[in-house]
């Protein structure tokens, strides 16, 4: 994997084969997604929280382009290890909270609104379809940021009434939620 762009741009980091099954965000996708957040809000002053972390891409992304509080959630000990030892090789670790929890239980806690969510559950998860209710239900978003859930073209999240509109990338499907003012 290669963070696309920023102070750690053109950086390589290799995660583990076969450990688990985890499915990273395609370069070509992560950047349309940034390119789209860079030019839409100011992830130098955001908080940033990407659920569903794997092995860091998008946070590693996230940070690169200036992010400095920046959360990441995976239920794998295993990945969220291996997020804070690359964070120490890339001398960024001080920018980024680990957490190793389930993200069904993780958004049960009460904490200070997100300004950008990145939720990139597995494809087949069966409740994929009903996350955006649990973030917009639970306020953790703050009034004006944005939630973008990647999903498969098989998943159908138009129908939330905070959903503002959906990017195609291959496979890869971004649906966009902007959070009422």
């Amino acid at each position: 994997m290669r963070i696309i762009s920023g102070s750690l741009g053109g950086l390589r980091f290799t995660p583990p084969k076969g450990k688990f099954d985890t499915r990273p965000t395609t370069d070509l996708a992560r950047e349309a997604l940034f390119n789209i957040l860079d030019h839409q809000y100011s992830l130098k002053s955001s908080r940033f929280l990407d659920l569903f972390g794997g092995w860091g891409g998008i946070t590693f992304e996230a940070v690169s382009r200036g992010c400095k509080d920046s959360t990441v959630v995976d239920r794998h000990a295993s990945c969220i290890r291996f997020i804070k030892d690359t964070a120490q090789k890339f001398k960024v670790e001080e920018y980024i909270h680990f957490v190793q929890s389930d993200v069904e239980q993780f958004l049960k806690y009460e904490m200070t609104p997100f300004d950008i969510i990145f939720a990139d559950p597995p494809y087949r998860w069966p409740k994929l379809p009903i996350l955006p209710k649990w973030i917009f239900d639970n306020g953790l978003l703050s009034p004006g940021g944005v939630l973008v859930v990647e999903h498969d073209a098989h998943t159908y999240l138009e129908h939330y009434p905070e959903f503002t509109h959906s990017k195609k990338y291959g496979h890869t499907v971004f649906s966009f939620f902007k959070c009422p003012v």
